[in-house]
């Protein structure tokens, strides 16, 4: 019985934690002495913890380093909107900690703030905010989901490393750097957008991004760095712009899935092991002269081809940095090689996707095989368009402003028709006419749509007209 006592008497001890209070708290004058930075005096206190405003009269504008650090039972922070700062390490291994409101208030947030914070699941960096630290959220296996505020400029090192159930990531507009190790180990990272505004990412910005299937890499960069996309392995394709100049080494080591990739003319150096392993890489085209390659680039990559254009300098056949290597011949000098290309003669086309002949470029209904150009811009092709010259708008105005083409009565002739006319009878003080309507898509060929109508109706001997028109 005894032990049974001693075994439980830790676990009550832990439930009996005291809540947390302003008493709790360390107040700092700062060095003007017009306002207060707050750190805690224990870490032994539980649960949420609302930071006040305001202490002795003053404003409390910021929170110091590591003033959080190891508070391992607090769940839940509220930041009053006074605050500006947060200091590094503030809340490093918070392992409770899985709420927290930042503030529109708060500018800048310090390395290695939420390091650690294993139970944090979304968290959003308000607006004012212009960077994010160092490690700031480095180890938060737990995150699923961040909102980056437009002002961010800069996203630094290991930041969101080991961030290992964050699915998807929009770095917004306005973010011009990557840091080293950024956003490795995001094994569950799906999708992540990167703006024009980046000009750069650190080595191993991507590494072991598992889940990532492809990328667009804006034009904005100039490099790939080292170890960019090491270990993604559910990369299946990536688009690399003619402003890149240079591949870093292992920038897509073991990318496994990689099937095809497209180097831009732009590129004029490769790194070592840059491509090895690729083991589903098959095709690899460079679009201009051969750049200067690191060691290793493509061991391991045993299935892939190389191809460039007839012209190019520095490729050799049939085999070029020890892999097959066939070169393409490009007639019309558009970029895309003969064997690719559905007008090889023509260097404005290069795709016929519905197969009519003509390029998608030209083709105004590039999707329908049956239809290329639309004359009148009416948003009907030509081959179907019975007035292919006439917008539909100005199909009724030419109607009836050429009845006689169309072989139509006119307005008047429908609308005023004479008493004891051959189309209108009246006798025995009745009014009889009889209507059949006709249907045609061109004016030319027409069909009854329908029994006659018959319509007879009293008339007066004075009656001279009738008329007739169409009811709302």
């Amino acid at each position: 019985m005894k032990f049974k006592y001693l075994l439980i008497l830790p676990l009550l001890v832990a439930s009996l934690q005291a809540a947390w209070s302003v008493s709790d708290l360390t107040f700092t004058l700062n060095g003007d002495r017009t306002e207060y930075s707050v750190s805690h005096r224990t870490t032994s206190r539980s649960g949420s913890l609302d930071i006040p405003s305001t202490y002795n009269g003053l404003p409390v504008t910021s929170i110091r380093n590591q003033a959080f650090q190891n508070c391992t039972s607090l769940t839940s922070i509220t930041i009053p909107d006074s605050v500006t700062s947060i200091g590094h390490e503030v809340f490093v291994n918070c392992y409770d900690l899985s709420s927290i409101t930042i503030p529109d208030s708060v500018t800048s947030i310090g390395d290695s703030a939420f390091t650690n914070c294993p139970s944090l699941t979304s968290i959003t960096i308000p607006s004012n905010v212009t960077s994010i630290g160092n490690n700031a959220f480095r180890s938060c296996i737990s995150l699923t989901s961040i909102t980056i505020g437009n002002s961010v400029t800069s996203i630094g090192n290991n930041a969101f490393y080991n961030c290992s159930r964050l699915e998807s990531i929009t770095i917004p507009e306005g973010v011009t750097s990557i840091g080293d190790y950024a956003f490795d180990k995001c094994y569950s990272l799906t999708s992540i957008t990167i703006p024009n505004s980046v000009t750069s990412f650190g080595e191993y910005a991507f590494r072991d991004c598992d889940s990532l299937t492809d990328v667009a890499i804006p034009d904005s960069m100039t490099s790939i760095g080292k170890g960019a996309f090491d270990s993604c392995y559910s990369l299946t394709s990536i688009t690399i712009p003619d402003s890149v100049t240079s591949i870093g080494d292992e920038a897509f080591y073991y990318c496994t899935s990689l099937t095809s990739i497209t180097i831009p003319d732009s590129v004029t150096s490769i790194g070592g092991k840059a491509f090895y392993n690729c083991t589903s890489l098959s095709s690899l085209t460079f679009e201009g002269d051969a750049p200067t390659f690191g060691t290793y680039v493509f061991s391991r990559s045993d299935s892939v081809t190389i191809y460039y254009y007839d012209d190019a300098t520095g490729f050799s056949t049939p085999t070029f940095q020890g892999r097959p290597a066939v070169a393409v011949y490009d007639t019309d000098g558009d970029g895309v090689s003969d064997n690719s290309d559905a007008f090889p003669n023509d260097p404005s086309e290069t795709t016929d996707s519905d197969g009519d002949g003509v390029g998608d470029n030209a083709d105004v209904f590039g999707n329908d095989p049956t239809e290329s150009a639309d004359s009148d811009g009416d948003g009907f092709g030509d081959n179907a368009d019975g007035f292919p010259t006439i917008p539909t708008q100005d199909i009724v105005n030419e109607i009836i402003n050429n009845p006689s083409v169309y072989d139509l009565y006119s307005r008047e002739g429908i609308q005023d028709l004479r008493t004891n006319s051959t189309i209108l009878d009246v006798s025995n003080n009745q009014a009889t006419i009889q209507i059949q309507m006709e249907e045609s898509s061109d004016l030319e060929s027409w069909t009854e749509t329908g029994d006659t109508a018959i319509m007879v109706v009293p008339a007066d001997t004075d009656t001279k007209f009738y008329r007739f028109k169409m009811t709302e």
